[in-house]
């Protein structure tokens, strides 16, 4: 009855991990994918970032800011580059991190912009400022060490914004993931560091469902285990 019980419950976790799919946990990457072909896909680029650590509370506040008015690309179709200009755009994004580099709750990402600017005919759509809004729900860095620098992602559940319904509407799931970070991080969240804007990017995405091959997995292996189960109980 012991054996019944653990293999379910087993199997249950093991479904439950690949139905959640992310994690708060610091190290590595979230498996966040941008690019050409994953859209949609706001790009904001010259990211600047603050992190200031207080030994009180061993906690940080982690700021990462584009300029304000900036052009910011978004992308609807796959393969294409710069489909249509964010016009006034500004990404935003505050997060609360503790000494270890763990998302604390309340973290948020905005993304400003008052207008689409289609770039093959330069024919401009107004839209309601914010285009994004957002509260982070995991985060991962991966560091380069002594060298400075890295890499972070986060994921975000969408609140609103006019480009809302491009990320599932609202209670929609989305990913950022900054780039080419430099500066004064070098892989520790228990002090204050800088990033630098000159080469940094950042890719805000949405993010899709469990992929069904990984539902299938989680089939498979439960199924399995009932089986094994059964073939027990018949030799008995």
């Amino acid at each position: 009855m012991q054996h019944k019980y653990f293999g379910l419950m087993l199997a249950g976790a093991l479904c439950a991990g690949l139905i959640a799919g992310s994690s708060t946990a610091r190290a590595g990457t979230l498996g966040l994918v941008t690019g050409p072909n994953v859209v949609p896909d706001i790009g904001a680029s010259n990211i600047t970032g603050t992190y200031t650590y207080s030994s009180v509370t061993s906690t940080g506040a982690l700021s990462m800011t584009g300029p304000a008015g900036a052009a910011l690309s978004y992308n609807t179709i796959a393969g294409s580059f710069s489909e249509y200009m964010i016009m006034g755009g500004q990404f935003s994004l505050n997060a609360t991190l503790d000494s270890a580099g763990h998302l604390l709750p309340g973290g948020t990402v905005v993304i400003a912009g008052s207008a689409l600017r289609n770039m093959t005919t330069s024919v401009m759509t107004p839209i309601v400022s914010p285009a994004l809004t957002g509260n982070l729900t995991a985060f991962a860095s991966a560091g380069n060490g002594a060298n400075g620098g890295g890499e972070f992602q986060f994921r975000f559940n969408v609140t609103g914004g006019s480009l809302a319904p491009d990320y599932g509407g609202v209670g929609g799931a989305g990913g950022i993931k900054i780039t080419a970070l430099s500066g004064t991080f070098f892989d520790s969240f228990a002090t204050s560091f800088m990033t630098n804007s000159s080469n940094s990017a950042a890719d805000t995405v949405s993010t899709a469902a469990p992929t069904p091959v990984a539902l299938h997995a989680g089939f498979v292996l439960l199924t399995g285990m009932v089986g094994l189960r059964r073939r027990r109980a018949v030799a008995c």
